[in-house]
């Protein structure tokens, strides 16, 4: 539930920041003929409606910031001091450390149809934290019940995250207009 729910922009304001979505299948593997196996293989692909590959995962590769986009490796991982410098070459901080290797991509972990059904239940989010009821959780499961409190946890971990990341932009880009007009 914690990849599902770090996985989409969160909100800011009335803005939407696209800043998560580090694993996006047809961008990364899809080429104009289909998926590419060897893509899939150095990725580590996990997307269980997709053939199989055998995976020859290049971490440096699966888990590189991509500018580009904006977009952030971090995907809610907690934090651990022993994860700093490099795993699997791949440069790691340990605030924020990007998940482990050895589970190959994280984008085809929350594109299972267990997060989708999920998904179905979830409740949608409102700016100001509370959440929309839409008739459907009466008499839910509650195995679905325990994994949409997760995802809703999770999901206020990633604003959180985002919303004190844009205060960190925004303070910056302060700094340096003072600093630019000598004040």
């Amino acid at each position: 539930m914690r990849l599902l729910a770090w996985r989409s922009p969160p909100r800011v304001g009335h803005k939407t920041i696209k800043l998560l979505e580090t694993y996006e299948c047809a961008r990364d593997c899809k080429t104009a003929t289909g998926w590419d196996r060897t893509k899939r293989a150095g990725r580590g692909c996990t997307r269980p409606d997709l053939p199989p590959v055998k995976w020859d995962v290049d971490a440096r590769r699966l888990f590189a910031p991509r500018r580009e986009h904006d977009a952030s490796t971090y995907l809610g991982r907690p934090g651990d001091p022993a994860l700093e410098g490099a795993v699997d070459l791949a440069p790691v901080n340990h605030e924020l450390p990007h998940e482990e290797t050895a589970g190959g991509c994280p984008g085809g972990w929350y594109r299972t149809a267990f997060c989708s059904s999920v998904l179905t239940y979830a409740r949608r989010r409102t700016d100001g934290g509370g959440r929309v009821d839409h008739g459907l959780l009466e008499g839910l499961d509650p195995q679905i019940w325990a994994a949409i409190r997760e995802l809703e946890r999770e999901e206020e971990r990633a604003q959180a995250y985002v919303t004190e990341r844009a205060r960190e932009i925004a303070e910056k880009s302060r700094k340096k207009g003072r600093a630019k007009h000598g004040r």
